[in-house]
């Protein structure tokens, strides 16, 4: 991708390092700036200019984004993101590289297979990716007490030695509440 390409507005958003692999801009209407689509190594990046220097910048990073609709006929393309953001006009050769950047960065994160349904219409076509729903769950490693069982066998030894005279009433029954804290 040619550094001209890029907006100046997404060259200051970039992250340190990252790479952008194709960008599109959408078709001038009427008196509205063009919208624009940026795919990076990372995330997608939406850019919308507004009159007067105003713009608003979204991103997808790829971890988070789990949908996007895309459907192209004979006079142009639309893209839609997370039901957040929609672009259309865009160029067909464009978006199709756009869609299949964002296709391979979805499967390449996803610990599930991503779901890709494709629809040919009369004139044209619609692409729906869908990333799974995926629930990644952390082990936290709490400090346990001694197994059940050895605190059991403790206490059977700890009677014994009662029985058998080797400690005392008082001594007995401080270190079996000692053993049956820890349960």
């Amino acid at each position: 991708m040619e550094e001209s390409e890029i907006p100046e507005e997404i060259k200051d958003f970039l992250a340190p390092g990252e790479k952008v692999l194709c960008a599109l801009k959408q078709r001038m209407i009427a008196l509205e700036k063009p919208k624009h689509i940026i795919v990076t190594d990372k995330r997608v990046i939406y850019l919308d200019r507004k009159l007067l220097g105003r713009y608003e910048i979204i991103d997808f990073p790829y971890r988070r984004l789990k949908d996007v609709w895309f459907r192209f006929g004979k006079f142009g393309s639309k893209f839609i993101l997370e039901r957040v953001v929609e672009l259309e006009w865009l160029k067909k050769d464009g978006a199709l590289e756009v869609l299949n950047a964002i296709r391979k960065a979805l499967q390449a994160v996803a610990v599930e297979p991503v779901s890709i349904e494709k629809r040919k219409k009369l004139i044209g076509e619609e692409w729906f990716i869908r990333k799974p729903m995926e629930v990644i769950s952390r082990a936290v490693i709490t400090p346990r007490g001694e197994p059940e069982e050895d605190i059991a066998e403790k206490l059977r030894k700890l009677k014994t030695l009662l029985d058998e005279g080797l400690i005392t009433k008082e001594e007995y029954e401080e270190k079996r509440k000692e053993l049956l804290s820890k349960l």
